[in-house]
């Protein structure tokens, strides 16, 4: 898999995902900064297709506020834009399987695996951290 968007690509220029992204909306004018975007790098259950989804977060409040809109990105490409419906705080021994199917299409334990891995190289003690469920619907 190659990284960088479909220009960068045909040039064989490699650009982080990040600068790619934000250099991606810079050029086409829409100056979004780094913290009003939402990445993905994966589209767990197809869930960024839908009119509305939720995303399993670190807590984090100064980042994720009710009615905050983002530009959701899913591997530097755009996938619509999204406003913060609605945010529950919880923590990881608190995921059910409802939640976890419906932000993953897994079952529990599988979910809280899958979270223990994308933060794998923060020391967290999980015993206390908080995630945030954050309802999120498209606004385009």
């Amino acid at each position: 898999m190659e990284d960088g968007c479909r220009c960068c690509r045909s040039m064989r220029v490699r650009i982080p995902l990040r600068e790619q992204t934000l250099r991606l909306r810079s050029v086409r004018g829409l100056k979004i900064k780094s913290m009003d975007i939402l990445d993905f790098v994966y589209n767990w259950n197809n869930k960024l297709d839908c009119v509305a989804f939720t995303t399993l977060r670190l807590r984090n409040d100064s980042k994720y506020q009710l009615g905050l809109k983002k530009a959701v990105m899913l591997k530097g490409e755009s996938k619509g834009d999204i406003y913060i419906e609605d945010i529950k705080h919880l923590k990881l021994d608190n995921i059910n399987e409802f939640v976890a199917r419906l932000d993953t299409g897994y079952c529990r334990e599988k979910c809280v695996e899958i979270i223990k891995t994308m933060y794998k190289n923060k020391n967290i003690n999980w015993e206390t951290q908080q995630l945030s469920l954050i309802l999120c619907v498209k606004t385009k």
